[in-house]
């Protein structure tokens, strides 16, 4: 695969945060399963910085 798609839990801090910056500096597309948006936005460009624009967010449905 050129760009291998990794979905990471948890990485709008710690570990996740952590693991999601390396697959980014690696090459990998991140997909994050996030509950906080605002903390997503500012994990993505945290992302972006590595010169890896790809990332995307799973943000939760919740019914009422």
């Amino acid at each position: 695969m050129e760009n291998p798609i990794c979905p990471i839990t948890g990485a709008t801090e710690g570990i996740g945060k952590f693991t999601a910056l390396e697959l980014a500096r690696k090459g990998f597309t991140v997909v994050m399963a996030v509950r906080n948006k605002g903390k997503a936005e500012l994990v993505k460009t945290e992302i972006a910085r590595t010169g890896n624009g790809e990332v995307d967010t799973l943000l939760p449905i919740l019914l009422p």
